[in-house]
């Protein structure tokens, strides 16, 4: 099994990126004000995503297949066509923070959470992978807890991407989830009941 990397580039995604900042911050108008435009003019010159992904066929033994198996397990999907599995994390590199105002951290933040919204939809079509079932942890039906083993995994390290004692990745703008190819019709809806997601990233919660 090969670890891969990519580097998703800004200027591709540079549209999606505003259409999802505006979304973000409720703009209606969909139009930039100065500081909005310092915020995209930082993320053109400084932002990087970084990510690594890893196809897992799971009907080879491997050191990773019983625990994969485990995770989809308890996807709620009915017959998943699972013999492959994508994981994959993305990170956004940005310097670090000097002194700022109160709305320039948050157009910052908006700019940066956007980003990686948009790294992630441009990941997923390259991948082929945006009608798979999407897990991960405080995602749907996984744990929080799992974030450590699916790092260790990807050897998230040589990316600089890290967990905290409360399995927060660092730096925050990170995601880690699979993707698990599948019928749309075999899906089902997560019955909040058993939902083991995170609250605080819920819609309806």
């Amino acid at each position: 099994m090969d670890i891969k990397k990519i580097e998703v580039p800004i200027e591709k995604i540079i549209i999606s990126i505003m259409t999802k900042y505006f979304r973000i911050t409720n703009n209606e108008n969909s139009q930039l004000s100065s500081e909005d435009i310092k915020g995209r003019e930082n993320i053109l010159k400084e932002v990087k995503v970084n990510g690594l992904f890893l196809w897992i066929d799971t009907s080879k033994d491997n050191n990773h297949t019983d625990y994969i198996k485990n995770l989809i397990s308890n996807s709620q999907i009915d017959e998943p066509n699972h013999k492959k599995v994508l994981l994959y994390i993305l990170s956004v590199e940005t310097p670090e923070s000097k002194e700022e105002t109160q709305l320039q951290a948050y157009i910052k933040d908006s700019w940066q959470l956007a980003t990686l919204d948009a790294a992630e939809e441009y990941f997923k079509e390259i991948q082929s992978i945006t009608n798979a079932k999407i897990i991960g942890p405080g995602y749907e039906t996984m744990d929080l807890k799992e974030t450590k083993a699916l790092l260790r995994i990807l050897k998230a390290e040589s990316i600089n991407v890290v967990t905290n004692d409360q399995f927060v990745l660092v730096p925050a703008k990170s995601i880690i989830k699979m993707a698990i190819p599948v019928d749309q019709k075999n899906i089902k809806a997560t019955q909040c009941e058993n939902c083991k997601g995170n609250k605080k990233n819920c819609n309806y919660c």
